[in-house]
């Protein structure tokens, strides 16, 4: 035998016990799948013990504010919901199927809680991309679904451009009551900030973001508390408004006979017009 032959051998043997491990893996993975989905039905809701309801763990990541429309009153936010909760039908023992301690289903084959925004403002429930669910060899089920959501939130303008807003998210079971779901925080008992990426552009600094349970555990809102960038305002709005105020009161410091002073007051009138469309025009655009 050649030295060239030898040479390849081990590399050979390497690919075929690659290739047997690859086989029994997904043989296991198939069985696995095959035994757990057995009488199955997602339809059913998951209790081991009908006096204990399923706690439904939550964690709610901001990604993006996107918009906040003050005439129409809605925010327009890119999140992550974090969903976890305990499936006992979905339990085995790893050492059964080959030591697989984890496995990603179709959300369509098991039960998922029907965690929806109740505050909704363009009827629009479902999350955007129905992303898998990972499953432990223990039943803990866990799905992290993005979602962009458009949510109603109060404005309140009375001290433009130096205010702060609060906007509300409340979620939770469509159709199950606390009795069926509990709503608990997974982590910590605020939104997670930690992802978020704040935008150039946006008019609205992100300040706080607290949540709390109510209704006896069976709702989680959250508060997104926001302030708006004064910066652009007090140069483009404010400080103009005021050298044109004076402008306007230096007229009558003017003599009665002198032919500046319509035009002083013309003047400021159409520029007092200039400052104010540019401050609607930076508002619309961020609309």
């Amino acid at each position: 035998m050649s030295k060239l032959s030898l040479s390849i051998l081990p590399p050979l043997f390497l690919l075929f016990i690659a290739a047997v491990s690859f086989v029994f893996a997904s043989d296991d993975e198939e069985r696995l799948m095959m035994d757990v989905f057995k009488g199955y039905n997602s339809l059913i809701l998951p209790l081991r013990n009908d006096s204990q309801p399923i706690i439904v763990r939550m964690t709610l990541q901001l990604v993006l504010l996107i918009n906040v429309d003050e005439k129409d009153q809605i925010m327009h936010t890119n999140v992550w919901l974090t969903l976890k909760w305990k499936d006992f039908q979905m339990a085995w023992s790893p050492v059964n199927y080959g030591g697989i301690k984890e496995i990603r289903v179709s959300p369509d084959k098991v039960w998922l809680p029907d965690i929806v925004l109740f505050n909704n403002a363009d009827g629009n429930y479902e999350v955007s991309f129905m992303s898998n669910v990972i499953v432990d060899y223990r039943g803990n089920m866990l799905w992290v679904p993005p979602a962009i959501y458009k949510s109603s939130c109060i404005i309140d303008v009375e001290y433009f451009p130096f205010d702060e807003q609060v906007c509300h998210l409340i979620f939770g079971s469509w159709t199950y009551n606390e009795n069926e779901i509990k709503m608990e925080f997974a982590q910590a008992d605020s939104m997670d900030l930690s992802e978020y990426a704040k935008s150039v552009s946006s008019i609205w600094d992100v300040i706080d973001a607290p949540a709390s349970l109510v209704n006896r555990r069976s709702r989680i809102e959250y508060q997104l508390r926001i302030r708006r960038k004064t910066l652009f305002y007090t140069v483009v709005l404010i400080i103009p408004t005021v050298l044109m105020a004076f402008l306007s009161m230096a007229v009558f410091f003017l003599p009665t006979d002198s032919g500046e002073k319509m035009t002083l007051g013309c003047s400021s009138t159409l520029r007092g017009r200039r400052v104010g469309r540019g401050g609607l025009e930076r508002d619309r655009v961020q609309d």
